[in-house]
């Protein structure tokens, strides 16, 4: 028996391992002999007490808990036996969590343009920005000779004029501001159009990104 104390809206706040005891009604002196089948050493045997409440002491973890509630859900419950089962509420802010983070790994991963890959890291898109202030005054000077030397994902070596800079330049904002619009899109979704758990725990990451 395993029992899962939980807040309101189903989040574990803490668990009792199988070796837990109740406090006032500690095993007695020949239980050792017998094999555990129970919460509780009565009259040579271990029984499971229906009843939780109480206090109870965790010789794995070294606490003791007070159990004051009965249920699935009310502060202080308790499910018996079994996890409980997610809220639609932590459903919903697992999998906005998970879009958050689809969102970073999708802005700041790779982006293709060319027919090449390119890095979008931090310290990509900042020689990216220098890249593209060059590219934007070669453009105002009328420059044609202005290069831009770069290394793809691949380790590839390519050459850019201006005019590929600032299209790359444009690519990658153009990766942001999807990714951004896609997580909103999907928050927005699972907070009001999924009704259940299961209809939250269905929706997925677009990947790849549907570029256009």
């Amino acid at each position: 028996m395993t029992i899962y104390v939980l807040d309101g809206d189903g989040y574990v706040l803490s668990e009792l391992s199988d070796m837990a005891v109740r406090l006032g009604v500690l095993p007695g002196p020949n239980s050792t002999s017998v094999p555990r089948t129970g919460n509780r050493f009565v009259g040579g045997e271990w029984i499971n007490e229906p009843d939780n409440r109480g206090d109870w002491y965790d010789p794995i973890t070294n606490h003791v808990l007070t159990i004051t509630a009965r249920g699935e859900s009310p502060p202080g419950g308790y499910i018996a036996g079994k996890p409980p089962a997610k809220s639609l509420a932590a459903a919903r802010a697992q999998k906005k969590d998970e879009f958050m983070a689809a969102r970073e790994a999708a802005e700041f991963g790779t982006f293709a343009w060319g027919g090449h890959t390119f890095d979008a890291d931090m310290a990509s898109r900042m020689r990216l920005q220098q890249a593209f202030a060059g590219a934007q005054e070669a453009i105002a000077t009328n420059d044609t000779t202005w290069e831009q030397p770069w290394k793809t994902v691949s380790g590839a070596a390519v050459v850019l004029d201006a005019q590929d800079v600032v299209a790359v330049y444009r690519q990658a904002c153009y990766v942001t501001k999807l990714s951004h619009a896609v997580a909103e899109m999907l928050c927005v979704f699972v907070d009001t159009l999924a009704t259940t758990v299961e209809d939250v725990e269905a929706v997925q990451w677009p990947d790849p990104l549907p570029l256009l």
